[in-house]
């Protein structure tokens, strides 16, 4: 038997009151997302899918506290912080650099 996977667009999520975030995970997935944001222990009950949610959760609440995502203030969406994102140039530049041409 064979099962078809629908892939879902990515939508905008509450992920707390003052939080939102895209995802793309299904509706019966993103309570546990939120408890792992919260940092409420995993439920021993939940499918690997509800307890990837949940770790995904955790580990956006210690990226957020790291300094390595922030809010943004006009939409409030959790995103990469702004340091850690290199521009569109630098990225181009480094491709083609002498060094990575001499490596290839």
């Amino acid at each position: 038997m064979t099962q078809t996977i629908k892939h879902r667009a990515a939508a905008v999520i509450p992920l707390t009151e003052t939080i939102n975030v895209h995802t793309d995970l299904s509706p019966e997935h993103i309570p546990a997302l939120r408890a792992g944001f919260a940092l409420y222990p995993s439920n021993p009950r939940w499918n690997i899918f509800k307890f990837r949610a949940w770790r995904l959760g955790r580990q956006w609440r210690y990226a957020l506290q790291a300094g390595e995502m922030e809010v943004c203030p006009s939409n409030r969406l959790l995103v990469r912080a702004a340091h850690n994102r290199q521009p569109e140039e630098e990225l181009s530049d480094r491709r083609f650099s002498p060094k990575t041409l001499l490596l290839a």
